[in-house]
Protein backbone atom coordinates (compact mmCIF):
# COMPACT_ATOMS: atom_id res chain seq x y z
CA UNK A 1 0.00 0.00 0.00
CA UNK A 2 1.32 3.43 -0.95
CA UNK A 3 1.53 5.92 1.87
CA UNK A 4 0.33 9.50 1.59
CA UNK A 5 3.95 10.61 1.96
CA UNK A 6 5.15 8.45 -0.97
CA UNK A 7 2.27 9.54 -3.17
CA UNK A 8 2.87 13.19 -2.30
CA UNK A 9 6.58 12.94 -3.12
CA UNK A 10 5.64 11.54 -6.55
CA UNK A 11 3.32 14.49 -7.06
CA UNK A 12 5.95 17.00 -5.93
CA UNK A 13 8.47 15.46 -8.32
CA UNK A 14 6.09 15.79 -11.27
CA UNK A 15 6.97 19.42 -12.03
CA UNK A 16 9.97 21.61 -11.32
CA UNK A 17 7.75 24.56 -10.36
CA UNK A 18 7.10 22.88 -7.00
CA UNK A 19 10.79 23.06 -6.08
CA UNK A 20 10.85 26.85 -6.28
CA UNK A 21 11.12 28.80 -3.05
CA UNK A 22 7.85 30.51 -3.86
CA UNK A 23 5.96 27.32 -3.02
CA UNK A 24 8.11 26.11 -0.11
CA UNK A 25 5.46 26.81 2.52
CA UNK A 26 2.75 24.95 0.66
CA UNK A 27 5.06 22.00 0.01
CA UNK A 28 6.07 21.87 3.68
CA UNK A 29 2.42 21.98 4.77
CA UNK A 30 1.55 19.17 2.36
CA UNK A 31 4.41 17.04 3.71
CA UNK A 32 3.36 17.64 7.31
CA UNK A 33 -0.25 16.74 6.55
CA UNK A 34 0.77 13.60 4.63
CA UNK A 35 2.94 12.45 7.54
CA UNK A 36 0.09 13.09 9.96
CA UNK A 37 -2.32 11.06 7.82
CA UNK A 38 0.20 8.23 7.55
CA UNK A 39 0.67 8.29 11.32
CA UNK A 40 -3.08 8.17 11.95
CA UNK A 41 -3.93 5.75 9.14
CA UNK A 42 -6.45 3.90 11.30
CA UNK A 43 -8.63 6.94 12.02
CA UNK A 44 -8.01 9.47 9.21
CA UNK A 45 -9.12 12.63 11.03
CA UNK A 46 -11.65 14.55 8.96
CA UNK A 47 -10.10 17.99 9.42
CA UNK A 48 -6.60 16.80 8.56
CA UNK A 49 -7.91 14.95 5.53
CA UNK A 50 -9.85 18.03 4.35
CA UNK A 51 -6.77 20.23 4.78
CA UNK A 52 -4.66 17.72 2.86
CA UNK A 53 -7.15 17.52 -0.01
CA UNK A 54 -7.28 21.32 -0.19
CA UNK A 55 -3.49 21.47 -0.28
CA UNK A 56 -3.35 18.87 -3.05
CA UNK A 57 -5.86 20.93 -5.05
CA UNK A 58 -3.64 23.98 -4.71
CA UNK A 59 -0.63 21.97 -5.85
CA UNK A 60 -2.55 20.67 -8.87
CA UNK A 61 -3.54 24.23 -9.83
CA UNK A 62 0.06 25.42 -9.54
CA UNK A 63 1.30 22.59 -11.78
CA UNK A 64 -1.52 23.09 -14.29
CA UNK A 65 -0.91 26.84 -14.50
CA UNK A 66 2.84 26.34 -14.92
CA UNK A 67 2.32 23.79 -17.68
CA UNK A 68 -0.20 26.04 -19.42
CA UNK A 69 2.20 28.99 -19.20
CA UNK A 70 5.01 26.93 -20.76
CA UNK A 71 2.66 25.94 -23.59
CA UNK A 72 1.47 29.52 -24.05
CA UNK A 73 -2.10 28.66 -23.10
CA UNK A 74 -4.16 31.54 -21.78
CA UNK A 75 -7.21 30.60 -19.75
CA UNK A 76 -10.33 32.54 -20.73
CA UNK A 77 -12.07 32.33 -17.37
CA UNK A 78 -10.68 32.28 -13.89
CA UNK A 79 -12.20 31.66 -10.50
CA UNK A 80 -9.85 34.05 -8.74
CA UNK A 81 -8.90 37.69 -9.05
CA UNK A 82 -5.22 36.77 -9.21
CA UNK A 83 -5.94 34.39 -12.08
CA UNK A 84 -7.79 37.14 -13.95
CA UNK A 85 -4.86 39.52 -13.47
CA UNK A 86 -2.42 36.88 -14.75
CA UNK A 87 -4.62 36.31 -17.79
CA UNK A 88 -4.71 40.07 -18.49
CA UNK A 89 -0.91 40.27 -18.25
CA UNK A 90 -0.46 37.28 -20.53
CA UNK A 91 -2.87 38.80 -23.06
CA UNK A 92 -1.03 42.11 -22.99
CA UNK A 93 2.30 40.35 -23.51
CA UNK A 94 0.88 38.37 -26.41
CA UNK A 95 -0.20 41.63 -28.04
CA UNK A 96 3.35 42.97 -27.82
CA UNK A 97 3.31 44.95 -24.60
CA UNK A 98 6.61 45.08 -22.75
CA UNK A 99 7.41 45.11 -19.07
CA UNK A 100 7.66 48.48 -17.39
Amino acid sequence: MTTHTKALEQTLGSDQILSSGEHAGLVQLARALAKELDRQADTLPTRTLAAYLSTLSQIRRIVRDAQDERKGIIRAASASRVGAIKADIATARAKGATRA
